[in-house]
């Protein structure tokens, strides 16, 4: 991981320094639009604009920029920026495949699923046999909540280029929303045999180990996941439960801490450190945490049914009632609802540059 990173690092700086010895030459498109990509899939949004409306200003009809540009501004939150850009890429070129998935991003932001679902499907039409592409359209319709289209375009792109980890790990992730366990660890087992040191994988892998209470070998991919890349929240909450489980809760608490540290405003987090120290008897902890995680999360159940436990032990009857009160209401609403992997945000990766 850490050779990973350093070859990314020089390359991006290869690219930065190639950019600025050509600043006069904005029509040196392919050196630009790679710079443009990587400092925008690092998060670098505002550099990456920079990049590209210098280019744009030079060639305002370059289709792909413009797509881009609009994936920029979505990034950054200025959604009818990226409107307008993705629907000048489209003026340019009606079947830019980019420009309609970042239609579909706009549509879905605004909570159009209706319009979302359709350049959905439109953008998949053309994606054909590029599994680039079926990508892009999988990793879209995941993001907007359309999971059988997201799992129908992303099987296509593994069929096409199986040999792709990123491609296999979104796949796996469409498989969990399904919920579909066991067909998501072997998803990710295939792509840890390709990538055996990818630290999303070991993640993923170790939570769907953890969901089937393989807790076992579940601990071993978490603890793999921390030791590559220690800045992720979820593989700690993830062992945190686990050794909670094995009634650790001494151990629990400084893994779950440890996920609070990362994510301040992590709910599950919260309510399981809350329940750690409920145990533990620390009740004016337990009290803190268990309030700010239903705070965080006001529809999370396992967090007033703590708090309804922790009531009762401190002789308040009335708050303890009205906290289970909340558990019935919200136990209806959870059945129709709840979906393996909702505890974490699931970002798919992205493909490694050629």
């Amino acid at each position: 991981m850490m050779m990973q990173a350093k070859v990314r690092a020089s390359w991006l700086l290869t690219l930065q320094a190639a950019w600025m010895s050509d600043m006069g030459e904005p029509n040196n498109l392919e050196a630009n639009y790679k710079l443009a990509r990587l400092l925008l899939s690092r998060d670098q949004i505002d550099e990456s604009i920079g990049v590209i409306e210098k280019v744009k200003s030079a060639q305002p009809t370059s289709v792909v920029f413009l797509a881009l540009l609009g994936d920029a501004y979505f990034k950054k939150g200025n959604v009818d920026k990226a409107e307008e850009n993705y629907l000048l890429a489209l003026a340019a070129q009606k079947e830019n495949a980019d420009a309609i998935l970042g239609l579909a991003k706009v549509a879905q932001n605004r909570g159009d699923t209706k319009a979302a679902v359709g350049y959905l499907v439109q953008a998949k039409g053309l994606a054909a046999n590029s599994p680039e592409l079926l990508y892009k359209v999988g990793v879209a319709a995941f993001g907007s909540g359309v999971f059988d289209e997201a799992q129908s375009a992303l099987e296509q792109a593994v069929k096409l280029k199986p040999g792709e980890p990123a491609y296999l790990m979104a796949l796996g992730a469409a498989w969990l929303k399904k919920p579909d366990l066991f067909t998501a660890e072997q998803v990710f087992r295939r792509a840890l045999e390709l990538q055996p040191d990818n630290a999303q994988g070991q993640m993923y892998l170790g939570y769907v180990l953890y969901k089937q209470k393989k807790f076992n070998e579940a601990k071993g991919y978490l603890e793999k996941a921390i030791e590559a890349d220690a800045s992720v929240p979820e593989p700690f909450y993830y062992l945190g439960l686990i050794v909670q489980e094995e009634n650790e809760d001494e151990r629990a608490i400084g893994l779950l801490e440890k996920a609070i540290q990362l994510s301040p405003s992590f709910a599950n987090a919260h309510v399981a450190l809350g329940a750690s120290y409920l145990k533990l008897k620390d009740y004016a902890r337990a009290q803190k945490e268990l309030e700010l995680g239903a705070t965080l999360n006001p529809d999370d159940s396992k967090a007033h049914y703590q708090l309804a436990v922790l009531y009762a032990r401190l002789k308040d009857p009335k708050r303890a009632q009205a906290e289970m009160q909340i558990v019935e209401r919200l136990k209806a609403v959870e059945q129709s609802q709840k979906r393996e992997g909702d505890t974490f945000l699931i970002i798919p990766a992205t493909p490694n540059p050629r």
